[in-house]
């Protein structure tokens, strides 16, 4: 009887490390954990056809909805087919869903904002409540006019004056000024109890949304029928007694007084809310320790003439730029109005108690001496009447971040909101054209059949201090042909506005312009000025509504992600981010009241795009400029693999979280758990987009989309397993490969099984066994081998068309020595 030694190796179907360290390759298979064994990576379960580059996808009822950008277009894809929902010109630079609202950022133009409506027999109604097509049309009137007066005791100089050449004594001085403001603030007050304003008040705008959001603010215009009062000198009469210029007769104080009122000739497609807002008036007249200035201005034998100029708090004009820089502090919200209801007659504001600019006047200088710094002037020029264009977007916890920033200037107010007095019998046409310093012209056009403007707001203001001038237009019959005026604007105490104010805040009057040959046309001319290195931060319940911001350092932003920290290293008070730049990736702290940021950087090699990124539970992939491909973690980033040249990277938490990579050769790599690496074929993958719960949409050239977890019932895929194995030393002992067991099962399954054997030259390889399977497999497969020479190193290898199901268990060959 023959001794027979047996000896079993058994190799365990699994990919190839990511690093490439073992002679282990695999071709459109994924290693299946929980099964100990490989399945294919097989035949997608298409759910829909998209058209052009996808941008974001958003879960609805009925199914998915995704946004795809082509031919000029932005493109909605459901299940049943697409449809355009918006002309954009061009592709979006950064898309984020916001609830029920999709926002996307668009080079040179405000965001545009698209909000579900609902799904109608299967297809998704989406409506844009962009604030620049939705704005009613508000104007600011004088609704009416009063006079009011009173008249100052007579009262006695204490001084001997027997030649009228002055000066005062200081106690006359005292007693004639608090004789003239008592009575000015007699009339104020008495103005107040009515209602009424004897000054001229800023009056602005802004448009609410249903969430109380701050969609638009209007630019503030002064509303007076006659301009400040106050100003000019009163004449008293000063009557001899005793041969000495004595007694003050009264004098009559009168002002005018008015109702102001608010007017939309144009409403709202939206049902949102406009809020009226109001300041102090511009009130000039010190009330309390002031000193009046004195002119003796000339005498008889029986009386003489005093000019009194009454205590001036500060210059009107002074006053009205501190007021445009605390505009938000001093004003008041005196009325709402359902922005989508026209108002058939102007409604009047109600006082709501304001006090005079004595009460804010600590407010108003606060922003005096305090320049405006380069991240704080960014955030105004973000902020609403302005809007922004960002070029990378990341939603973290309640934050939203915005990279690569480009402004995007208002538009100046029209002609219509600049009226404050209009003829409603008139047609007309007006326009309005804003040069700012850089090179950037705005301007824009109306007209109306009715409500010609007779006069304008006596404030010609834009919120920009580099906004050199501004022309306003206007053509009717009160103007007798086409005038029009070029206001140059000087900047505000503070830096944050540019203004014209007219002398006296009066009425501007455009019927005393010059003639106009030219008419202003519409246009908007915006020179390229793009913060590529800066990210700003806002609340995700008000996404536009930029709180701080940060220039990181050199490059351009081209994505940004929520960080992967440990619980040791997490702070509460902070969210934590990273920024990926074309020239390093940084990371980010902003704290939990979105005033502070910091960043620093924890690799120097950048990413070209933010396909090249991908978001994962254990941390943030990134293929870089160099071909690293590296995974971001904590504070530092960890090589993956040395080169892997990608277009795409995308994450799936389906099969246990796998990484998908686009190649730049038109190939897909698949890395999943524990760093293996599966090489796909024929898929011909044009794009990639995540969406929320770790999906993975992959688009096909055909513009098919498939999830990249979801797999269809039927449909064959070609696949490939090599795996090389060095025996043990008792391959030196002449034993012999005897028999193969293999687990393997399929429900169809064509191809064939090799395994080869060398002494240490692969080129010189002799076939130890090889078996074709053909058909369906249920059971383990047995193959008993001939007699064959003893090798050292074995090399299994199984190339094959198999349907979805099919499964490649572990390979266990037997070798024996007789």
């Amino acid at each position: 009887m023959k001794n027979t030694k047996k000896i079993k190796v058994t190799v365990c179907p699994q990919a190839p490390y990511s690093d490439g360290g073992d002679s282990v390759s695999v071709k459109n298979m994924r290693p299946d954990a929980a099964r100990g064994c490989l399945s294919p990576v097989g035949t997608f379960q298409q759910s829909a056809t998209i058209n052009g580059v996808p941008l974001l996808v958003m879960d609805k009822p009925g199914g998915n909805c995704i946004f795809s950008y082509n031919d000029h277009r932005l493109w909605v894809s459901y299940g049943a087919g697409s449809l355009a929902v918006a002309d954009v010109g061009s592709c979006p630079l950064a898309a984020m869903a916001d609830g029920d609202t999709a926002v996307f950022m668009i080079s040179g133009r405000a965001p545009l904002r698209l909000k579900y409506i609902s799904t109608n027999e299967g297809i998704p109604e989406w409506c844009d409540i962009s604030a620049s097509g939705t704005l009613p049309e508000v104007g600011f009137v004088c609704k009416e006019k009063h006079t009011l007066s009173a008249a100052t005791d007579p009262f006695l100089l204490d001084g001997d004056y027997v030649h009228w050449n002055g000066p005062l004594s200081d106690k006359d001085k005292d007693v004639v000024t608090r004789s003239f403001t008592s009575v000015y603030e007699h009339i104020a007050d008495q103005a107040g109890r009515r209602g009424l304003f004897t000054q001229p008040v800023m009056i602005w705008w802004r448009m609410l949304d249903e969430k109380g959001r701050v969609v638009h603010k209007s630019l503030p215009v002064l509303l007076s029928p006659s301009g400040v009062q106050g100003m000019d000198r009163v004449e008293a009469v000063v009557e001899q007694q005793g041969g000495k210029f004595k007694k003050v007769r009264p004098v009559l104080l009168k002002v005018d007084a008015f109702l102001p009122a608010v007017k939309i000739t144009r409403p709202s497609s939206m049902a949102w809310t406009v809020e009226v807002l109001i300041t102090p008036p511009v009130e000039t007249v010190m009330m309390e320790k002031g000193e009046a200035s004195f002119i003796f201005n000339g005498s008889t034998a029986v009386e003489a003439s005093l000019l009194i100029g009454l205590p001036q708090v500060m210059d009107c004009r002074r006053m009205a730029g501190l007021m445009l820089d605390r505009l938000e502090a001093v004003s008041q919200v005196a009325l709402r109005i359902p922005a989508s209801e026209a108002t058939a007659e102007p409604v009047i504001i109600p006082h709501v108690g304001i006090k005079g600019v004595k009460a804010v006047q600590n407010k108003l200088m606060s922003a005096v001496g305090k320049p405006v710094s380069k991240e704080s002037g960014l955030i105004m020029e973000c902020s609403v009447p302005h809007s922004f264009s960002a070029g990378a977007v990341a939603l973290a916890g309640d934050m939203a971040l915005w990279g690569n920033i480009s402004p995007v200037h208002c538009m100046p107010g029209g002609v219509a909101s600049l009226a404050t007095e209009t003829d409603s019998a008139t047609a007309w046409a007006g326009a309005v054209c804003a040069e700012i310093s850089d090179g950037e012209v705005l301007g824009d056009t109306s007209s109306g059949l009715d409500n010609a403007p007779v006069a304008l707001s006596a404030l010609i203001a834009y919120p920009l201090a580099s906004c050199e001038a501004v022309t306003v237009q206007v053509s009717s019959a009160l103007t007798q042909g086409r005038r029009s005026n070029k206001f140059k604007l000087s900047p505000t105490p503070g830096g944050r506005w540019a203004i014209y104010v007219s002398e006296g805040l009066k009425p501007i009057l455009p019927a005393e312009w010059e003639v106009s040959e030219t008419a202003i046309q519409a246009m908007c001319v915006r020179p390229e000025m793009t913060y590529e290195a800066t990210v700003v931060a806002a609340p995700v319940a008000n996404p536009l509504a930029v709180g701080c911001g940060i220039n990181i350092g050199e490059g351009k932003v081209v994505a940004i992600t929520p960080a992967s920290r440990t619980q040791s290293a997490w702070d509460f008070a902070r969210r934590h981010l990273y920024v990926f730049t074309t020239v390093g990736i940084y990371s980010l702290a902003v704290n939990s009241a979105r005033t502070l940021c910091s960043a620093h950087l924890i690799h120097p090699v950048g990413v070209v795009n933010a396909c090249k990124v991908a978001v994962a539970p254990q941390g943030v992939f990134a293929a870089t400029t160099s071909g690293q491909l590296v995974c971001v973690a904590g504070s530092a980033a960890k090589e993956i693999r040395r080169y892997m040249d990608c277009r795409y990277l995308g994450w799936s938490s389906a099969h246990g979280g796998e990484l998908w990579c686009g190649l730049a050769d038109g190939g897909t790599m698949l890395i999943c758990p524990g760093n293996r690496l599966v090489e796909l074929s024929d898929l011909n993958i044009a794009y990639m987009i995540g969406a929320s719960g770790g999906k993975l949409w992959l688009v096909g050239a055909d513009g098919g989309l498939s999830e990249a977890g979801s797999q269809a019932t039927n449909g064959f895929t070609d696949v490939l397993w090599r795996h090389s194995v060095a025996l043990p030393a008792f391959a030196d002992t002449g034993m012999r490969l005897a028999h193969v067991d293999w687990d393997f099962s399929s429900s169809m399954a064509s191809g064939r099984l090799i395994i080869r054997g060398h002494n240490g030259n692969a080129g010189r390889s002799g076939i130890l066994a090889g078996f074709k399977i053909n058909g369906n497999v249920a059971a383990p497969v047995r193959y008993r081998v001939p007699l064959c020479a003893p090798y050292r190193y074995v090399t299994a290898e199984f190339a094959a068309t198999v349907t979805n199901d099919t499964r490649l268990g572990p390979l266990t060959m037997t070798f024996t020595k007789q």
